[in-house]
């Protein structure tokens, strides 16, 4: 997993967002179904004080809620990531949503067939 975007996003017109994105690549000799990343963000003292996930773009849909499910209606899937493919991560949220954190941290979690 490569971070290659972690910034906070500024508009005229709403409030300011973290946007963490990136690229994963499958380096296994096996295909995996997807990865999850689950953000965790810490004070200052080393203590979770909000927690949120994301998935690699070929399974965002893993993500959705049961709103979300039933206005598509579409149940959640997943491409799988043959060998040395790669896929993309994107994981935002408005700054006011976070309470106060020093660090973050990002672990991932692999599903494989």
């Amino acid at each position: 997993i490569v971070v290659t975007t972690d910034a906070i996003m500024h508009s005229c017109c709403m409030p300011p967002w973290l946007v963490v994105s990136g690229n994963i690549t499958n380096v296994t000799a096996k295909p995996i179904n997807y990865v999850k990343l689950v953000f965790s963000f810490r004070n200052a003292s080393g203590k979770t004080v909000y927690t949120d996930s994301a998935y690699n773009l070929k399974a965002a849909s893993m993500n959705d809620d049961a709103e979300v499910r039933r206005i598509l209606n579409e149940k959640p899937h997943f491409v799988p990531l043959p060998p040395g493919a790669s896929d993309k991560f994107t994981y935002q949220i408005p700054m006011p949503m976070l309470p106060s954190y020093a660090r973050v941290q990002v672990m991932p979690t692999v599903s494989t067939p």
